[in-house]
């Protein structure tokens, strides 16, 4: 079940929402593809990571992913933008339809992963002498 209707009541008290880990879940159970998953816990909200590329963001129990063209032609007219957070770019928010569709979230977020670079693996800094 994704969480829309505690999304909407905690919205609409101005309330802030660390998003579920059952939302979490949800969206995993979702995600049938090739890719392994990894959804990592920041400040309360969680990134979701295939094969260590970000291709989204869930904030407030709502899915964010990169608003770049290959997402939204996956998405059709599914989707609104919208800030993940304050002071955030714009990010594609799929809508509970399209993801409750078998297969859709493996869709955008393959078609993500496709384009999206490597990261660049983190260079560990050599101890400062004593």
């Amino acid at each position: 079940m994704y969480l829309g209707c505690r999304r909407f009541c905690s919205r609409q008290a101005g309330l802030p929402l660390a998003t579920s880990p059952q939302t979490i879940e949800h969206l995993e159970s979702l995600y049938d593809g090739d890719h392994v998953w990894l959804a990592k816990k920041m400040f309360g909200e969680y990134a979701i990571y295939l094969d260590g590329k970000i291709v989204g963001l869930v904030c407030d129990d709502r899915l964010f992913v990169k608003a770049l063209e290959e997402a939204k032609t996956v998405l059709g007219d599914q989707y609104q933008e919208a800030p993940p957070y304050p002071g955030a770019k714009l990010h594609a928010e799929p809508t509970d339809r399209f993801l409750e569709r078998r297969g859709n979230l493996k869709k955008v977020l393959d078609a993500l992963w496709e384009v999206l670079p490597t990261p660049k693996p983190k260079v560990k800094k050599a101890p400062k002498p004593a």
